[in-house]
């Protein structure tokens, strides 16, 4: 079906609600109607992604206490789409975050350490892990971005990301906690957290990849939430090691989008860009090593 006969079908299914398109991601089209999301996956990778978000939050719903989790309903006839009660809340933003004392964001920040403490405690053999594929990005790689890299920096790469599948304490991780994917109360406290459709078993400081934000205030949020989270469950935040992880973030996303360019996603608009994103990455790398060369 295409967009404008599914927005009829949604329509049909609740008459005389209003329907919200919500801002058009890489994944997935989203809509609001009457107290409900509703998402329409845009490839089978991000339909794989519902299945594996769908599994996890089966078990999460038993042992997240610290915050509100979608529940959420697969349907796949009479075409593939999501449907759950939308959670309440505001959205993190920077200027927001950074008009706030230090005791709220304080608070915040031990709201989230907390969530993250319970999330990567999982039990992952009642989890049904075959559905989390552990590295995604490193199949093939070098097919995808070849025409973007040079073969010497394709190699810099492969060098460069294969040390992080090598990190022990797995655990399983969101993966994308950015200022969409969770929501606070009034009073600024977290409320819910959403989309778990990049999860996997990775090591828990891929959690932590908003570390090596350039914006002063996520930055000064993470910071906030790693101390915290080192506090409660006594691992080490790594800043070296957050740096790689923010980079494969981004070959990640250019992989996907080399392999999907027919996909628009109006809340980056990169897609048209990706010679734009590949210089990003090269400026990224090249970033880490002035870090790492000049560390203290």
């Amino acid at each position: 079906m295409d967009i404008k006969s599914i927005e009829q079908y949604i329509k049909a299914l609740f008459p005389n609600q209003e329907l919200i398109k919500l801002p058009e991601g890489g994944m997935s089209y989203a809509y609001e109607i009457n107290g409900k999301i509703i998402r329409i996956p845009k490839t089978q990778y991000a339909e794989h992604g519902y299945e594996m978000e769908n599994a996890i939050l089966d078990y999460l719903h038993q042992n997240i206490s610290c915050t509100k989790l979608p529940y959420i309903q697969i349907v796949r006839d009479p075409f593939f789409y999501t449907i759950h009660d939308k959670i309440s809340g505001i959205y993190w933003d920077e200027q927001t975050y950074l008009s706030k004392d230090e005791k709220t964001r304080d608070a915040l920040a031990e709201d989230c350490a907390v969530f993250f403490a319970q999330l990567h405690s999982s039990n992952l053999a009642q989890i049904k892990t075959e559905l989390l594929d552990l590295h995604p990005i490193q199949k093939n790689m070098e097919a995808y971005l070849g025409e973007y890299f040079s073969h010497s920096e394709m190699q810099a790469i492969v060098d460069f990301t294969n040390p992080l599948f090598d990190l022990g304490d797995k655990v399983l991780v969101h993966r994308d906690f950015y200022s969409d994917n969770f929501l606070l109360t009034d009073s600024y406290r977290l409320n819910g957290v959403l989309d778990f459709g990049n999860s996997g078993v990775y090591n828990y400081m891929f959690d932590f990849k908003a570390l090596a934000s350039w914006e002063d205030g996520m930055r000064d949020f993470f910071t906030r939430i790693a101390a915290r989270y080192s506090r409660i469950t006594g691992r080490i935040i790594d800043t070296q090691t957050i740096h790689r992880i923010d980079i494969h973030n981004y070959i990640s996303f250019l992989v996907y989008f080399v392999k999907n360019k027919n996909i628009k996603d109006e809340k980056i608009g990169a897609v048209n860009h990706l010679w734009e994103h590949a210089n990003h990455i090269k400026e990224k790398m090249k970033r880490y090593v002035w870090l790492t060369r000049n560390k203290g």
